[in-house]
Formats: structure tokens, sequence, C-alpha cells
């Protein structure tokens, strides 16, 4: 019995490091950003504290909280009223921004940088 349970507490604790080394904001990261409506070369740099910064929006500082649930991402950005709203494969991230009026913005894609 004690060894079923050691053996439980190990694997519980392997799934948990998998899951944290497989999330894409576990530590801080830079991002490359296609937006369908902007031509500029955009830089999305994500923090473990569910933040977010644009390299362009308010000369680097506009601001935005984000959220994964499994593969799914929400970037919200209150002080523009938009949220994106995307799916993540790997260090590729794409999906659809909408105004918070629920008007669709237009497609955008993210790029891990290395």
């Amino acid at each position: 019995m004690r060894l079923l349970a050691s053996l439980f507490l190990l694997l519980a604790a392997w799934a948990g490091s998998a899951q944290a080394a497989e999330a894409p904001f576990s530590e801080k990261s830079d991002w490359s950003v296609e937006e369908s409506w902007n031509s500029d070369t955009l830089v999305y740099t994500f923090y473990p504290n569910c933040m977010f910064r644009s390299s362009d929006w308010d000369g680097g500082k506009g601001l935005g909280t984000w959220s994964v649930d499994g593969k799914k991402l929400t970037m919200s950005w209150p002080q523009y009223g938009a949220t994106y709203r995307a799916t993540m494969r790997g260090d590729v991230i794409r999906g659809t921004a909408y105004f918070e009026d629920g008007r669709k913005m237009g497609t955008f894609t993210l790029r891990r940088m290395r």
C-alpha cells in the first residue's frame, strides 16, 4: 500500500512538472506578432504573472492580461477595449481579436522568439 501511494505521488509530481514545462508563459517570453489590421512589426512580451506588454502601444507601456485554459489563450486589453482569443500549438498561436462590443477586429498570429 505504501509503495502504491509513493508511486501515485511520484506520478502526480511528474505530471505537474510536465505541464509547467509545456506552459508557454511559465517564464518571460517574447513573441513576434502579425495582425491583419496592422502592418507594424510588433513584439508581445508575456510574463508569468499573467500580464503582457506590447512593443508598440503607448511606447511599450500597453499592458494587458492573459489566461490559459488547456490550449486556449485569452488576452485582454482593458484600456483598449479588446479581447484576443486563440489556440496554442507549440511555438505558434493563432486567433481572432474582438472589440468589447463583440465586433471582430481581425486575426493574429504569435510566434515565439528564441
